[in-house]
């Protein structure tokens, strides 16, 4: 639930009246009971051909993933850090997330990504919908995004995480 699936089957419903041909892709797994209010939420909405739920996928199927996306959905209420955005990126998906701690920490809003004004499933099409019909911004963050994903590395966190450190009295 703290990452949004509901709002972004929900976002679902309005793109597809716009462009018919989106389709979904849900990758990871969660409770059986949150797994299966979200089939019927997508069945509610007529959406069952349109939504795909992957469960856990190989890190092999997940960037094949990326590399197929156009936009990486981020509904998410709460992250740590949004390694996903920072992974789609890398592939050159861009994202359109939720302003919440996390991920406006790794979506420069605008540059690298777009964050929502609203944090609700309507914000999060209408974002989704404008970056969309937007080729020249969607191709400026798809290079923008890959830029910056390319300058993160758990080398570089770990030694910027020390250099903190050492500054602890």
């Amino acid at each position: 639930p703290l990452k949004g699936v509901i709002d972004a089957v929900e976002a679902m419903n309005t793109i597809r009246r716009q462009l018919p041909q989106a389709k979904l892709w849900i990758v990871g797994t969660g409770d059986v009971s949150y797994i299966d209010m979200l089939k019927i939420r997508i069945t509610q909405l007529h959406l069952v051909e349109y939504v795909h739920l992957l469960g856990y996928v190989s890190e092999e199927e997940k960037f094949s993933a990326y590399q197929r996306a156009h936009i990486l959905l981020a509904p998410s209420v709460q992250e740590g850090w949004g390694l996903t955005v920072s992974e789609a990126a890398s592939q050159e998906t861009p994202s359109v997330a939720y302003d919440t701690v996390g991920l406006r920490d790794v979506v420069v809003d605008g540059v690298t990504g777009v964050l929502t004004g609203k944090n609700t499933p309507e914000d999060l099409a209408n974002a989704a919908l404008a970056l969309w019909k937007n080729k020249k911004q969607y191709r400026r963050l798809q290079q923008a995004g890959k830029r910056r994903a390319g300058e993160m590395s758990w080398d570089k966190t770990a030694t910027t995480a020390l250099s903190v450190i050492q500054t602890i009295p």
